[in-house]
């Protein structure tokens, strides 16, 4: 009786890992925004729900390189606004920063994307109190 209880709670616990190790994952794009020197309220939502991590990380490849050719597009044109453009892209996978700057060369403007997978069981922006 004991090793049928032991048999069926081994068979439910070998069932249950390897379910949450391919639950669904989400990409999260955070953006930061500084002006003036000083650091805004940065924003964290979810861009799309996926299957499994793998087409998460595929997900996360995409919309790093769609935003970065984005910025590249506007730095191009230069011009975003009539007092500034972009004079800088840089980014490495995830990440994307753009520099705006006004018509003297100050920098007015730093933004930056991050794109992040998570579990769908976690949510990055943390607890959220009642």
């Amino acid at each position: 009786m004991t090793t049928c209880i032991l048999l069926t709670l081994l068979c439910f616990l070998t069932l249950t890992t390897s379910a949450s190790a391919e639950c669904s994952w989400v990409l999260w794009t955070k953006i930061d925004v500084y002006s003036d020197g000083k650091g805004s309220a940065a924003t964290l939502s979810p861009d799309i729900a996926l299957e499994n991590k793998t087409e998460c990380e595929a997900a996360l490849t995409k919309q790093w390189q769609r935003t970065r050719e984005q910025w590249i597009r506007a730095g191009g044109e230069r011009r975003v606004n009539p007092d500034s453009s972009v004079s800088e892209v840089s980014s490495s996978p995830g990440l994307v920063e753009i520099r705006l700057t006004g018509q003297a060369g100050n920098l007015l403007q730093k933004t930056t994307y991050t794109h992040q997978c998570w579990p769908a069981t976690v949510d990055p922006r943390g607890l959220k109190g009642k």
